[in-house]
This record gives structure tokens, sequence and C-alpha cells, in this order.
């Protein structure tokens, strides 16, 4: 009995045996690793649109959910960006990593692009002599090298610290190079600004500190005891607006000359000269071609005294005119018949015919010559029937003379 009590609990250890092992086979799946996060970041802020349109290009989504564990490969970034060059991407703190490699993501991740800085070698120069070299990143400040050795080619010379500021010009041009002088007392020669500053004028420099009034010329000698910062000075740009009746004879009433900036707008004056037998029309404006000589600019053969110019150089506004018409009248005095005015060019000295056989004389009386009028003024002519007369003067009236029968 026993023996057999023993076999049932030998048998039932068996099937719990066997059940324990196909429960534990049924619970032995993959585990599912999970996700990660992966944020991607350009590495800089103020993306225009065009590098917005780039980096979209290259990631549709900043951020993107993949297997824990899975590899992916890093993109290209082609994002144009004025002075840096893309240099790859930084893996969370990690190493930076080259476009196309592959990497293994384990974590939540922020991958960030990378950027290399445009770079500059600068020279540090005396006269033509290089003695310090400095690779210098964009806009960034340069160090002080300190003051060089004299080469050998200078032995017996005194570097004094010579420095050139360009004053109120922001603009891309250098001012003179640093250069040797000899020992204390010489008298230095002061250099030219070296470039033209359009609507400026260099008028020369200023020592920085302990003399505030005097501008010392370029190519003016300065007396060197010590380091000096050289101040360039300059001035707006002047021009000459000269005025001009037009007529060498007519200078009453003329605009004095005018000094004004160069490039500023500037509105002629309103004609303020007579000049008798003459309208006034409009200006021209002249550039100057020699001392006395003037020649129009294009553009500007005929300006209103009201449009407006810019003068970058000096100029002579000057007046034009037209001849005036005047107009010559007949007055048949009594008698009968008519002569159509007539329509003269002030000036132009031109004949015309005077007849009196289109008059009639009033009864009891004859025709007995011509009076000319101007204003007034007679001036009685022969009593010939048909008389030319050279006319140059303004309304003029022809009158016939009455004579007792």
């Amino acid at each position: 009995m026993a023996k057999r009590k023993s076999l049932l609990l030998l048998l039932v250890a068996i099937v719990a045996l066997v059940a324990m092992i196909a429960l534990v086979a049924c619970d032995d799946k993959p585990q599912d690793p999970g996700t990660v996060t992966i944020t991607y970041a350009p590495g800089f802020e103020g993306l225009t649109e065009a590098q917005q349109t780039a980096w979209r290009e290259a990631i549709a989504n900043d951020t993107v959910e993949i297997a824990k564990g899975e590899e992916i490969t890093l993109p290209e970034l082609a994002i144009e960006r004025e002075h840096y060059d893309f240099a790859g991407w930084k893996i969370a703190d990690g190493d930076v990593k080259a476009a196309g490699e592959k990497v293994k993501i384990e974590a939540d991740t922020t991958i960030t692009a990378q950027w290399d800085i445009e770079t500059h070698t600068v020279n540090f120069k005396v006269g033509e002599d290089v003695f310090a070299t400095k690779t210098v990143d964009y806009n960034a400040t340069v160090a002080d090298p300190g003051i060089p050795q004299a080469p050998q080619d200078k032995a017996g010379w005194t570097f004094r610290n010579i420095v050139y500021e360009l004053g109120e010009y922001d603009g891309a041009e250098q001012g003179p190079e640093a250069a040797w002088a000899e020992a204390a007392d010489s008298n230095f020669t002061l250099p030219d600004i070296g470039f033209d500053w359009a609507g400026k004028d260099f008028l020369g420099w200023k020592v920085k500190e302990g003399d505030d009034v005097n501008v010392y010329e370029a190519d003016g000698t300065y007396n060197l005891t010590k380091s000096v910062t050289f101040v360039a000075q300059w001035e707006t740009h002047k021009v000459t607006v000269k005025y001009y009746s037009g007529v060498y004879n007519i200078t009453q009433n003329t605009p004095a000359d005018e000094q004004v900036t160069a490039g500023a707008e500037i509105t002629r004056k309103a004609n303020r000269w007579t000049r008798e037998g003459y309208k006034f029309v409009d200006y021209k404006i002249e550039r100057a071609t020699g001392e006395s000589s003037w020649a129009t600019i294009e553009g500007c053969e005929h300006m209103a005294p009201d449009a407006k110019y810019n003068p970058t150089e000096d100029i002579r506004i000057t007046a034009q005119w037209t001849a005036a018409n005047i107009t010559i009248s007949y007055d048949n005095n009594g008698g009968t018949g008519e002569i159509a005015p007539t329509t003269q060019q002030y000036g132009s000295n031109s004949k015309i015919d005077i007849t009196a056989q289109q008059f009639t004389a009033p009864a009891g009386q004859q025709f007995a010559g011509w009076s000319l009028s101007n204003d007034g003024a007679a001036l009685t002519l022969d009593t010939s029937i048909s008389r030319r007369v050279r006319v140059n003067i303004a309304d003029i009236k022809a009158s016939l003379q009455r004579d007792a029968a």
C-alpha cells in the first residue's frame, strides 16, 4: 500500500513539473523594447524663409519616435548660412557625427546641427613688414599683438604706436597703415587718407588727445615725441550754385552764389530779372568746363523755376528768354478803310510796308504822311505814298496827319 502511495505522489509531481514547464514556455515571447523620441535642432535661431524651407527638406518633423535601439542615418543638410558652414550633427552631449553616418538611439535624444564659423587671417604690419599674424573668427575682436620689434633694416629706429582712426567714416575702406618713425622729436609726415568718401571732403588729421584744435593736413609734418592717435577730419562736401541772367549786361537782381551740400535737393529761385522786349521761358543748368566756360548738363536743358535738382558739382543756373511779339496797328485818323494789324518779333529789325493807298482821306483833306508813335512819342515820316520802315520798337501805332484842304 505504501509503495502505491509513493508511486502516486511521484506521478503527481511529474504532472506538476510538466505543467510548469508548459506555462513557462507559453510566456517566453519577445519583449517590446519601447520607443524613444528624437528631437532635431538647427543649432541657431532666426531662420530665414529660405533656411526654413531647406530645413524642412532635410527634416520633415522636428520630433520623431522610433523603436529603442533602432539605428538611424544622419541626414544631409543644405542650409545656406552666411559666414558659417555646416559641420555635422551632435548627438546629445556626445561627439559630432558627419551627415550620412549611422547611429543607434537608445534613449530620448536631441540631435543638433553644428556649424563652423568663417575665419580670417589678420596680418599686423608696420609699413610693409608683417610682425604678427592671427586667425580670427568672423566678427570677433582681434587682440592687440603688442608693439613690434624693429626689423634689422630699421636698426636704431623707435616704433611709435601711431594709430589712424577714420573719424565718422564707417565704410569698408581702410585708412593708412602704421609707420616707423625715427627716435623722439622727429618731424613725422602725415599721410593722405587714401580713399574718397562720396559727399565728404577729407580735411586732415587731429590728434586724439592733447590737441583738439589743430588740423594737420596730409603731407604736413608733426613733431612726434610719443605714441599718438590721429583722427581723420571730414566735412560735408559743398558745391557752388551760381545764377546768370543769360545776358552779360543784365546783373541787377541776380541772386547771390550759394554754397549747398553736395547731393542735397535745391529749388531754383523764381526769376527776378527783366529784359526789355523778351519773355522769361525757363532755366538751363550748366557745369563748369573751364575757368569761365560752361556746358549744359544733359537732361537739364529746360527746367521750370520750381523744379528741384540735386547738384553734385558746381553749377550755374542760367535764365532762357524768347523775344516778345510786338503788334503794329494802323490808324486812319479820320479817314476810311483799314489795314490789318501785323505782328513782328522784338528786335528782329524786320521791314514792314506802310501804304496810304488802303485809306481814303477825309473830305477836304489829302494824305500828308505818317507819324509813328510809341507811348505817345511821335516820329513824323515823309509824305511819300508808300514807305518801308525798319521797326525794332514795341507796340507801334501809325497815325495819319491832317493837313488843311
